[in-house]
């Protein structure tokens, strides 16, 4: 998780303020922020909120803007914010060929029973949708995603040195109650399971935090 005054000086930074000029307080470089925005219409997309303080930082009040918040927890705090909570559910079949298709960017070769292989191996994930369908760069994507589709597991989703999906989905672990942790290292093993590690994180983690709320 990045720190709150940490996210505060990267974002000051990138709109061009100084690093010798930024306040020291994270209140004071919240402040920083709206008075940039203050006659601007923003629209901020906070993504993977853990905290309500994170989100309250990056709030800012001028006219027409709106703010966005994505989070893996309910944060109800919110509420007192002013923010609408609003629960994504996945994608259904025809939703997730569509990601497939658009992440892919172009005309790709992975004919229909590939992309429902692919998408049931994803868990139907859309980050780990759209980092696979970033094969079709390839010549061959559809050769190469069928053979990575044998070849099953984490492996799937790395290009090249870089793991796209590993990072969320080990913070998703990280933040499991010790027995879903050791439910989800289990059904890893499970010789008949349909998907990946990746995907029995994702199905796991929901039914988890959807049971934990009743």
């Amino acid at each position: 998780m990045v720190p709150v005054g940490e996210a505060l000086n990267g974002t000051l930074q990138k709109l061009g303020e100084a690093p010798g000029d930024l306040p020291a307080t994270v209140a004071d470089r919240s402040d920083l922020l709206r008075g940039l925005f203050a006659d601007k219409r923003v629209f901020l997309l906070l993504n993977d909120a853990v905290t309500v303080a994170q989100v309250n930082a990056f709030l800012i009040n001028s006219a027409g803007s709106a703010v966005v918040a994505t989070s893996r927890d309910e944060l109800p705090g919110l509420r007192r914010l002013g923010f609408t909570r609003v629960r994504v559910r996945p994608p259904d079949d025809e939703h997730s060929v569509a990601l497939l298709d658009a992440s892919a960017g172009r005309a790709w070769d992975c004919d229909a029973q590939t992309k429902a292989h692919l998408i049931a191996v994803c868990g139907v994930y859309p980050l780990a949708m759209h980092a696979v369908a970033s094969l079709a760069e390839e010549p061959s994507p559809g050769w190469l995603i069928k053979r990575r589709l044998e070849r099953g597991g984490l492996a799937l989703f790395q290009v090249d040195e870089e793991k796209p999906v590993r990072g969320p989905l080990d913070l998703v672990y990280e933040n499991l109650p010790a027995d879903a942790a050791e439910a989800y290292r289990m059904l890893a093993l499970h010789p008949g399971t349909q998907f990946t590690l990746a995907a029995a994180a994702v199905v796991l983690g929901t039914s988890l935090d959807d049971a934990g709320r009743k």
